[in-house]
């Protein structure tokens, strides 16, 4: 059982269904992300520092979630992660990517990008989800600052799970690795070197 990832309890009573679906995955476990910043407590320390150029250090939640992914690449299941983004890049995904997404690639989970004004019609009236071997679809609630809500009963609808997978589907063809991304943007993920600490509910 997942205990914990950066987004939301998973120990949570709202999480079980979640962890029922993870522990079944059978070919992939797909999530998309539509927020330009997620605003997670258990990161508050690991932001701060980064936005101080100071070295972040993993903690036991991230390193276990790091091995749930890896176990789910021995096991020859696809773990895709696509993030919809406004450019300029938030300082939350800079600090997400270099923190969090390139050793999650190492742990076998794919993370794509894309800018926002590229798709923008498909995904206006979108949702975050996760989806499970592109049959069960758990949607994810933020509020407007990017804290975790709930995570949604899985849809039971075919219409809703179909558009789901067309969704992931028609991502995937415009969607770019992290590195291919950031060269194609000039974006430069850099850890900052700001001396002045920055409130966290406003730094991103």
């Amino acid at each position: 059982m997942v205990k914990n990832y950066k987004g939301g309890c998973l120990s949570s009573n709202d999480w079980k269904e979640f962890n029922m679906y993870w522990a079944q995955a059978k070919q992939e476990i797909f999530r998309l992300q539509l927020l330009n910043t997620y605003n997670v407590p258990q990161e508050e320390t690991q932001f701060r520092n980064y936005m101080n150029g100071i070295p972040v250090v993993l903690d036991s939640d991230t390193k276990e979630w790091l091995s749930s992914l890896n176990a789910k690449r021995k096991a020859g299941i696809r773990n895709l992660n696509i993030i919809v983004t406004d450019l300029p890049l938030s300082d939350y995904l800079k600090f997400a990517i270099n923190v969090y997404y390139i050793d999650q690639q190492k742990a076998g989970r794919e993370t794509l990008l894309v800018n926002r004004k590229n798709v923008d019609t498909l995904v206006s009236s979108a949702k975050d989800y996760w989806m499970f071997d592109s049959k069960k679809v758990l949607p994810v609630s933020y509020d407007a600052e990017g804290r975790f809500l709930s995570i949604e009963k899985g849809l039971v609808n075919p219409a809703d799970i179909t558009k789901a997978v067309r969704l992931r589907d028609e991502l995937l063809r415009v969607a770019k690795p992290i590195d291919e991304f950031l060269k194609e943007n000039s974006i430069d993920i850099s850890p900052p070197k700001a001396k002045t600490q920055k409130k966290f509910s406003k730094s991103y």
